[in-house]
Parts: structure tokens; C-alpha cells; sequence
């Protein structure tokens, strides 16, 4: 489960539980936050999808999950999905 929960600014937030570090619309964050090993984007407006914010918490494992249009934005491992499509990445299920 996860455990401690922080938020930023506007929709972006982080969760932590499990060995796990998940990041929802990473925006407005400061420097040196923990690195993410999940980072979901809802949609591509600069205040949910901020490539410079997802920089400072990109590491080489990170996955994404993200809309066709953001995914594609984005190298790695990168998970597109459609809205209210349903599947897991790191053993977090989402719909």
C-alpha cells in the first residue's frame, strides 16, 4: 500500500509505499525530489506534462503511462493508454 502521499501544486502529486516512488503530473517540483519508478501523465498541458519537472525524477527504470499524444513525447518505457483503459505497470493497477 502506499503510505505517504505529497502534493505540489495544482494536480501534481507523489506517492510512496512498498519500495515504489509514483508521481501523477509531476509539475512545480523542487530540485532533488526522490527519483520516480512510475510517472503518470493525464494529459499534455504544460501544468500536467512538464518535461524539464520529469527530468529531475527520470531515472533509466522509470516507467510512464501517459495518452498516445503525450507518450509520444517521451522515450524509455513508456506505456500509452486510452481513457478508461484498464492494466498495471509495476504491479500498480489503473483505470
Amino acid at each position: 500500500m502506499l503510505e505517504k502521499f505529497t502534493w505540489f501544486k495544482q494536480s501534481a502529486y507523489q506517492w510512496k509505499g512498498d519500495g515504489l516512488t509514483i508521481y501523477i503530473d509531476p509539475w512545480g517540483l523542487r530540485d532533488k525530489e526522490e527519483p520516480a519508478d512510475v510517472v503518470f501523465i493525464t494529459h499534455a498541458h504544460a501544468d500536467h506534462f512538464e518535461p524539464e519537472d520529469i527530468a529531475k525524477i527520470r531515472k533509466n527504470t522509470t516507467q510512464f503511462v501517459a495518452p498516445r499524444d503525450v507518450a509520444d513525447k517521451l522515450e524509455g518505457k513508456v506505456k500509452p493508454i486510452k481513457p478508461g483503459e484498464s492494466a498495471e505497470v509495476a504491479g500498480v493497477k489503473f483505470e
